[in-house]
């Protein structure tokens, strides 16, 4: 009879519960890019798939970073014309 089958239900889920403490709780790694990535809104593939949106639109965390600064330059500038245009129309 091994040592668990000895044991009163309690002292069981004691034990196990006592192991599952004992291993350490890894959180994954996410890079730079990725926390970026996610505050301004990206998702991971199989979270996109999920969505219902087509694969091949999904890009990854470090592309999506670099359109989202093209995206925000092209809108200072756009900003920056504006204010000069309406200089010179005064």
């Amino acid at each position: 009879m091994s040592e668990a089958e000895q044991l009163p239900d309690e002292q069981l889920e004691q034990q196990v519960e006592d192991r599952h403490e004992e291993q350490p709780q890894e959180e994954p790694q996410v890079s730079p890019d990725q926390e970026t990535a996610q505050r301004n809104g990206h998702v991971s593939r199989d979270q996109w798939i999920e969505q219902g949106k087509d694969p091949d639109d999904w890009v990854s965390a470090k592309k999506f970073n670099e359109r989202g600064e093209m995206i925000d330059k092209r809108r200072q500038l756009e900003r920056s014309n504006r204010d000069r245009d309406t200089k010179r129309s005064e």
